[in-house]
C-alpha cells in the first residue's frame, strides 16, 4: 500500500493559510490556540509549542508551521 500524505487547501501558499498568519503574529510571550495545541514565543525568540502530550521548542516560524500542520 502507498503511503499517502494529507493534502491542504493551502498547500504552496501558505501565506494565505490563516494559521500561518495567525503565527506570524505572534509576539514575546503571547499565546496562540490552535487545535490542542498552545504556541508562544519565548524570551530566546523560540516557538514553544505543547499539548497534553508534547513540550517542544522550534526556532523559525517555517518550523512552528510545520510542526503543527503536520500533526493536525
Amino acid at each position: 500500500m502507498a503511503n499517502v500524505e494529507q493534502t491542504s487547501w493551502f498547500d504552496g501558499r501558505k501565506e494565505s493559510d490563516p494559521l500561518y498568519a495567525e503565527l506570524q503574529k505572534l509576539d514575546l510571550q503571547e499565546v496562540v490556540y490552535i487545535d490542542t495545541f498552545t504556541i508562544r514565543k519565548n524570551e530566546f525568540d523560540l516557538y514553544e509549542i505543547e499539548d497534553d502530550q508534547t513540550h517542544d521548542c522550534v526556532s523559525t516560524l517555517e518550523k512552528c508551521y510545520q510542526y503543527v500542520t503536520g500533526r493536525l
